[in-house]
């Protein structure tokens, strides 16, 4: 996609608005502001489905609600489009461990994101 794009910038202008609710939230424990970050990046994911960096966030951001299952979905996304992305793929792999429907699986995508090579994780 373009930077030119208008779409695009809108997007990353959610995006960036998002970064900056999830940096405060990080600060202050907010689970309030850590859902306007949450509403941010959802719409951002509006403009640019194929951000593995945005469903990264998306995950992280349920994480903090404890919605392991919401993680593991958006987490499973960014591992589709970027399968190397080691960030994403150990994520994936604590959100199905905490979520506790799969463990194994959890383990399983833990142990592959430690063995993949230094410098694929892109988010």
């Amino acid at each position: 996609m373009e930077t030119a794009d208008p779409k695009f910038q809108v997007g990353k202008v959610f995006e960036l608005q998002g970064d900056l609710h999830w940096a405060s939230s990080k600060e202050n424990g907010s689970s309030e502001i850590a859902n306007e970050a949450l509403s941010c990046f959802m719409n951002s994911i509006r403009n640019d489905n194929e951000s593995a960096s945005l469903h990264i966030k998306i995950g992280k951001c349920n994480d903090r609600k404890r919605e392991y299952a919401e993680s593991v979905t958006y987490y499973q996304k960014a591992v589709s489009i970027e399968p190397k992305n080691t960030n994403a793929n150990f994520k994936l792999g604590w959100a199905q461990f905490r979520e506790g429907s799969d463990k194994v699986k959890g383990l399983d995508n833990m142990r592959a994101a430690l063995d993949m090579p230094e410098g694929m994780d892109q988010s």
